[in-house]
């Protein structure tokens, strides 16, 4: 749930914003991301399904790919979860 802000905050944000990465997160997702998002996550539990069947739940001894992937979209999935709360 994205906050309204007043146009004090709003002009005081913009004044102290760093980079636009600042503003963009004052607005939320942008369009489509949170479906990427959702596709990150049906990603992430396919590989898991699988690696953990075949090599347990330790990713160190999954194949270097699919950890590398994982490890990947874990990361990508934590920086969009980040945003989220951050708005």
């Amino acid at each position: 749930m994205n906050k309204k802000y007043t146009k004090e905050e709003l002009v005081t944000a913009i004044r102290n914003a760093t980079d636009l990465g600042d503003l963009k997160r004052m607005v939320g997702p942008a369009e489509g991301e949170s479906e990427k998002a959702a596709g990150r996550l049906e990603q992430i539990a396919a590989i898991w399904t699988r690696c953990e069947k075949h090599y347990g739940s330790d990713t160190a001894l999954w194949p270097t790919d699919d950890k590398e992937i994982y490890d990947r979209l874990m990361k990508e999935q934590g920086a969009f979860v980040f945003e989220i709360e951050y708005c």
